[in-house]
């Protein structure tokens, strides 16, 4: 999982890329692991990190967008077809 990359790229030179990234807590000293965030745009480029509780919130946010998403998409072709 630590080396795979998910991209997703458009044709103005703009980007979004996640990939695990290797951290530490201190205090004790821990190796952690997160999910690492890249958003770039013509040259410019943010990185965020987003620890286990942020991912399990983001990902609740991305499941009910997809149930949200293909409701909407399934009430609508129905509508058209009518």
């Amino acid at each position: 999982m630590e080396n795979q990359i998910y991209r997703l790229k458009d044709g103005n030179d703009s980007g979004l890329e996640f990939w695990i990234v290797p951290t530490n807590d201190l205090e004790p000293y821990n190796e952690i692991r997160e999910l690492g965030i890249s958003v770039t745009n013509k040259g410019l480029q943010l990185d965020f990190d987003v620890n286990e509780d942020e991912l399990k919130s983001l990902i609740k946010y991305l499941e009910e967008s997809l149930e949200y998403i293909e409701y909407f998409n399934k009430k609508s072709r129905a509508i058209k077809e009518l």
